[in-house]
């Protein structure tokens, strides 16, 4: 019986931008004896690569190990011979919904950004906020540059007053309202993602129909959570388990607990 075990990336297999550890690679590897593994995270091959790809050396756990970024509407294999990964397959938003509602959507996160700051100008910014992924648009309030104090300042404010929150309710009118075709979700920890309907990271499961056993683990599994499509997807979906994760601790002990035991009694 073929299985895959996919993984959110951050706050899942690693803290929120950062690289993975010894203890979860050991664990990942331990796991690949058992099935395939999915990085399925709203991150560009880019980040992926840097925090995770990096650190591990073992190129048959990587050969195991297929990366899906911009939630799985991008899909790279690796090449065990040329000893990198490799593109298979990409969407583009902006061939999805047209050059004009491209910068229509654009033209409101700019908007956004805007009236953020003057109703909170304790954020301190750094850099590109508006990130173009090839299928997914990230708007990040604080920039793409943010040190981590710079980070932690957002994520408290964001707690406390909930910005992204508000902006997750003007993009849903806006979105409605411009009959944009188009949805978000609450990505991360400084985050908001945006993309087509239908492209959560529920679209990975179009590049698995061969597996007979498909679970998840994320930590944004929430209302609004970027995690949520996939976590539910048990719903529509035979011999799919969704898990719930707080943090990376809890990931590794749901590998050892659960995972690897419910790929030992299927293999």
């Amino acid at each position: 019986m073929s299985n895959i075990a996919l993984f959110d990336m951050d706050g899942t297999i690693t803290p929120a931008r950062k690289k993975i550890d010894k203890k979860m690679i050991k664990a990942l590897e331990a796991l690949s004896d058992y099935g395939d593994i999915g990085i399925v995270s709203g991150s560009d091959f880019r980040l992926i690569s840097e925090q995770i790809v990096s650190q591990i050396k073992s190129r048959k756990l990587l050969s195991r190990i297929t990366l899906f970024p911009c939630n799985g509407t991008q899909v790279y294999d690796y090449n065990y011979k040329q000893r990198e990964y490799t593109k298979d397959y990409s969407a583009s938003i902006f061939s999805e919904i047209g050059k004009d509602n491209y910068f229509k959507l654009y033209d409101f996160l700019l908007k956004q950004q805007r009236v953020i700051i003057e109703d909170n100008p304790d954020i301190i910014i750094s850099g590109n906020f508006i990130e173009d992924r090839g299928s997914v648009i990230n708007f990040c309030i604080p920039g793409r540059m943010s040190a981590d104090d710079q980070r932690a300042n957002f994520e408290y404010i964001d707690k406390m007053r909930r910005v992204r929150e508000q902006v997750f309710i003007r993009l849903s009118t806006f979105f409605s309202m411009s009959e944009l075709n188009l949805s978000a979700s609450i990505g991360g920890k400084t985050s908001i993602d945006i993309y087509p309907t239908g492209w959560s990271k529920v679209y990975v499961l179009r590049h698995l129909p061969d597996y007979e056993t498909i679970t998840f683990v994320g930590d944004s599994c929430h209302a609004g959570g970027n995690d949520r499509d996939l976590f539910l997807a048990e719903s529509v979906v035979e011999n799919f388990l969704g898990i719930e994760t707080s943090s990376t601790d809890e990931t590794l002990d749901i590998i050892r607990c659960k995972l690897i035991p419910i790929f030992t009694q299927l293999s």
